[in-house]
């Protein structure tokens, strides 16, 4: 059932509107008309919920009367919504806590503040990576009009509702369903190349697929987080630029290996580290600035655990076997072990030390650049200031 635009509707979306402009993320008369135009609620009939269910995932329907209000709340909140578990577009995963979220509509407020920083102009071509429910694809063929919006998505369920979405509102972009890491040729040269998943590199077809002058804009995943996303402009074979203030973290792609950080403590538990003293605790991480940069450099998640009767323990895991863990002794000395190819907290201290000497800079001083090559390379400043190569495997 499509629930049909109403008072109701549109003075919710008003007021969404009128908070993110007060909140700055919509600055620009045409996405303020965008968004105060294309109607959410049409892209999200229904989402998983899973807030005080003991991490199961409940699915708020707009059928349902009993969930009507909840569900009307959240469309028109500055929220990101789940609306797939495990691929699957049904309740069937909903009341699993081991279910995993494949894809959702992204927070408003981090739309605009995306499509704010791409400068679009009238007659300018985009490719969206990661079509989803169709709501960016939407506010795109608005601004643009539909001849020049173009989406494509892994999963051809996705493209196919967006697909039925888009055309209720007269909306018709050029969808299709494949790996968004090939970008798609078929309409390329594109002015702007905007991703609505976090992919580890920038694939070197979305810098050949973009028009002169063209600017890309990205999440960065990286197993600890962060939400590095990456606007870059393309001058031939190059692409650089800064990092964008606002964090901005998507679901990877679904080619990237993910793995459970606490599977990777319960095997690094039957493996033996070498010991030593650290001044460096794993708290720093909760300092979003540096852990911007930390997660660009450290090859790991982060995980803390509360032993019984043993001292509370900060692990660092990779995928690859190495682990850290700091816990303080008996003496209140910060002691830490590590095992495995990569010494993942003297990175962690090179990195805070590196990150202090600078002056704890704001992760927008941060830049990128990506050579025809492929090689990624961060600076702090400038392209010619201090500069590490990023792993992109």
């Amino acid at each position: 059932m499509v629930i049909a635009d109403s008072a109701e509707l549109r003075k919710s979306r008003e007021d969404l509107v009128a908070s993110l402009v007060s909140s700055g993320a919509l600055r620009s008369r045409p996405w303020r008309d965008a968004f105060a135009s294309v109607p959410r609620h049409i892209f999200v009939p229904c989402f998983f919920d899973r807030t005080n269910n003991n991490g199961k995932f409940v699915r708020i329907d707009s059928e349902s009367q009993d969930d009507r209000d909840a569900w009307l709340r959240a469309v028109y909140s500055d929220e990101t919504l789940i609306t797939q578990l495990d691929g699957e577009n049904d309740a069937g995963a909903a009341g699993n806590t081991a279910a995993v979220p494949t894809s959702s509509s992204t927070a408003p407020g981090l739309m605009a503040v995306m499509l704010e920083a791409l400068e679009i102009s009238d007659g300018m071509n985009v490719l969206e990576i990661g079509t989803g429910t169709g709501y960016n694809a939407g506010l795109l063929c608005e601004r643009l009009g539909s001849n020049h919006v173009s989406s494509t998505d892994i999963d051809p369920v996705l493209v196919d509702a967006a697909r039925r979405r888009l055309r209720m509102l007269d909306y018709t972009p050029r969808l299709a369903a494949g790996n968004g890491l090939a970008g798609y040729p078929a309409n390329a040269p594109y002015d702007r190349i905007v991703a609505t998943v976090a992919v580890p590199a920038i694939p070197p077809t979305w810098i050949a697929q973009s028009a002169a002058k063209g600017r890309i804009l990205a999440n960065l995943y990286r197993e600890l987080g962060s939400g590095a996303l990456a606007l870059l402009a393309v001058n031939g074979q190059l692409a650089e630029g800064h990092f964008v203030a606002q964090y901005g973290g998507f679901m990877p792609v679904r080619s990237c290996p993910v793995a459970s950080a606490l599977s990777l403590v319960r095997k690094a538990r039957g493996t033996t580290g070498e010991e030593r003293v650290t001044q460096v605790a794993g708290q720093v991480l909760d300092n979003p600035s540096f852990a911007f940069l930390a997660a660009l450099l450290v090859p790991g998640q982060r995980l803390e655990v509360e032993p019984e009767a043993r001292p509370r323990e900060f692990w660092l895991v990779g995928r690859d076997g190495s682990w850290a863990c700091q816990m303080m002794d008996r003496r209140g000395r910060l002691i830490v072990n590590q095992h495995g190819r990569h010494r993942l907290w003297d990175i962690l201290e090179d990195t805070f030390n590196a990150w202090t000497s600078l002056g704890e800079p704001p992760r927008e001083s941060f830049g990128l650049t990506i050579t025809a090559d492929g090689c990624h390379t961060l600076w702090h400043a400038h392209p010619g200031g201090i500069a590490w190569p990023l792993d992109t495997a």
